[in-house]
């Protein structure tokens, strides 16, 4: 089992062309950070896996399980994607599990068959996280050539990572699918993902072991089209969802199927629908947030079923932007439910954000190369970690990069976003 300890912030730097896996991996001198220290930053490099994929990315996929552990899932974006848990108990991050390997075991891995990455946060539901893979995120007729979505669940109690697809027709959970988003429907006992390209919805029934296609929702085309990253789940079991063929939030309904709700309008771009790119729930469940790619902030009411942007995410400096005002992935509501703290992505600049909810603010607390000198790289540029609190107060994102022909590591962070506003002036 791999294990990796926490690098001690003050001691390690990289060289300025540390961008490569290689560089990433090396050492240099002391380049104590003042803030890192006071706001106790830690970085892990999240290590290999035992058949020795190196992991360079993870997209939205970090989560936590009750007891406050967190768990990040790391994929080479080509041949394999892997699970990895932070022990709160003695902060060693080890690997608990790959794709390939628990599907090896389970005799359902066919030959040249890949699992590029989960591009899906480990969603916790009655002592097990539950995962799908993606295989193909692209727009095009590319999807057919791969086999399709596996299901995978750790165990917290007995600590084992397994495929549970072996059972589904074909061994996978949907004939060339790939899922982007993951919401549990607790009440009934569901697991919903949204598949990419055309925008199918799966049910999988826990106690069953069975996977549902239940297909597209009838308000849009047959085509290829950008599902969002973010499903939530209201009264009653029913799953709300984006496509950008839809200009608004669509949902299927247990008990009485698919509906949509044309009053809760996104922002569209060239009749394209602006997706929910990222999102979390408020610490009572009640709310829940989300964000579209250009920083628009919508909110979901689960009290009385209301819904409708709330606010809009700044920043006046092109340094900090992507095209846009502030893309994010990295999103999690504080503990006061007040504000919600963010890293900017994709830009030649990273920082750590909050943006306060009643008076529609926004205000840069630190740059992330004030915590230290590699996350100022604009080849680490794109962060993930949504609803990734533990139990001390900390939040946890990832860096790493999007260039798969310069692979860089992929580096696990935690900070004390509450004791740097303390430090930065509240």
């Amino acid at each position: 089992m791999a294990i990796l300890r926490p690098l001690n912030i003050g001691r390690l730097m990289l060289a300025a062309s540390a961008v490569s896996l290689m560089a990433s991996m090396s050492c240099g001198e002391d380049t104590h950070s003042r803030l890192a220290a006071e706001v106790d930053f830690r970085i892990w490099q999240v290590p290999a896996t035992p058949n020795g994929m190196v992991p360079s990315q993870s997209w939205l996929s970090i989560g936590a399980s009750p007891d406050g552990d967190i768990f990040i899932t790391g994929c080479d974006h080509k041949t394999d994607s892997a699970l990895y848990r932070l022990s709160q108990k003695d902060q060693q991050l080890r690997c608990v599990g790959d794709a390939r390997a628990a599907s090896e075991a389970a005799n359902n891995w066919m030959p040249g068959e890949t699992a590029e990455k989960f591009h899906v946060r480990p969603i916790y539901f009655r002592g097990k996280l539950y995962l799908a893979t993606a295989d193909f995120t692209g727009s095009d007729d590319g999807y057919l050539k791969h086999r399709g979505f596996h299901w995978y669940a750790y165990d917290l109690a007995a600590g084992t990572f397994s495929d549970l697809s072996k059972a589904e027709p074909g061994g996978v959970g949907g004939a060339h699918a790939s899922i982007v988003a993951l919401a549990v429907d607790e009440t009934h006992g569901y697991i919903y993902g949204l598949e990419t390209p055309r925008g199918l919805l799966f049910r999988y029934d826990v106690a069953r072991n069975k996977t549902t296609n239940l297909g597209k929702a009838p308000y849009f085309p047959e085509g290829r089209y950008m599902p969002g990253r973010q499903m939530w789940v209201g009264k009653n079991g029913r799953v709300y969802f984006a496509i950008s063929a839809v200009d608004h939030v669509m949902y299927f309904d247990p008990s009485l199927g698919w509906g949509e709700e044309k009053e809760w309008r996104l922002a569209t771009n060239n009749g394209a629908s602006k997706v929910f790119r990222t999102g979390a729930e408020s610490p009572d469940g009640a709310l829940v947030f989300l964000a579209d790619a250009d920083g628009r902030i919508y909110r979901f009411n689960k009290r009385d079923d209301t819904f409708g942007q709330v606010g809009q995410l700044t920043n006046s400096d092109p340094a900090f932007n992507s095209g846009s005002p502030l893309k994010v992935r990295s999103f999690n509501v504080s503990r006061d439910g007040q504000r919600i703290y963010f890293v900017n992505d994709d830009a030649k600049q990273s920082a750590f954000w909050e943006w306060e909810i009643a008076g529609n603010a926004t205000r840069r607390l630190c740059m992330l190369s004030e915590l230290d000198p590699r996350l100022g790289s604009p080849s680490l540029a794109t962060h993930g970690g949504n609803e990734s609190w533990d139990r001390s107060g900390y939040v946890y994102f990832c860096a790493f990069g999007n260039n798969l022909a310069r692979p860089t590591a992929l580096l696990l962070c935690r900070l004390n976003p509450e004791r740097l506003r303390e430090i930065r002036g509240n």
